[in-house]
């Protein structure tokens, strides 16, 4: 279950302006490149048959990963992208798939230089898979500060952001 809208933290869009939204929208990610080694690092076998490898094996294939995204435009060109944790994701979870989710999205969102792309994961009370317990998840917004190497997302850091919003 998506939530209805996502509204930003407020100093996610200190001195600028929204332009447009697009969100929150279900999106399926392939949660990683698999690659099975034939005998040798070196000898890496294509995804395909990688997959085939794997279930001769008795290993099940890596199911896709199901989040929620919203991307706002803001007026200062940058572009924020917000991955919301679904409680129906039955593949890597938000918080695991960083750095490589990151690379990921630009690709999706037609290569956005990472420059101009902010990364923020959220969750909220349909996150969770939590039954008829009634437990209420308090909302929270993350930025993921993602280190590149040219376009090539090569670590993550986290900071938690207030809620003041606008």
């Amino acid at each position: 279950m998506l939530p209805e809208k996502i509204t930003l933290p407020a100093s996610l869009i200190d001195s600028t302006y929204v332009i447009a939204v697009d969100g929150p929208v279900p999106i399926s990610i392939d949660s990683g490149v698999l690659k099975v080694y034939a005998g040798s690092p070196d000898r890496p076998l294509p995804s395909a048959e990688g997959t085939l490898e794997l279930l001769k094996a008795g290993i099940p294939p890596v199911e896709p990963m199901t989040i929620g995204l919203s991307t706002f435009w803001l007026a200062d060109g940058r572009q924020i992208f917000v991955c919301t944790e679904l409680a129906e994701n039955k593949g890597k979870s938000v918080t695991n798939a960083w750095p490589e989710l990151a690379e990921k999205i630009l690709h999706l969102a037609g290569d956005v230089p990472p420059q101009r792309a902010v990364f923020v994961e959220h969750y909220f009370g349909g996150s969770y898979d939590v039954g008829q317990c009634g437990l209420d998840y308090p909302e929270t917004f993350d930025l993921v500060e993602i280190e590149w190497d040219g376009s090539r997302a090569v670590g993550n850091g986290w900071k938690s952001l207030k809620l003041g919003f606008r």
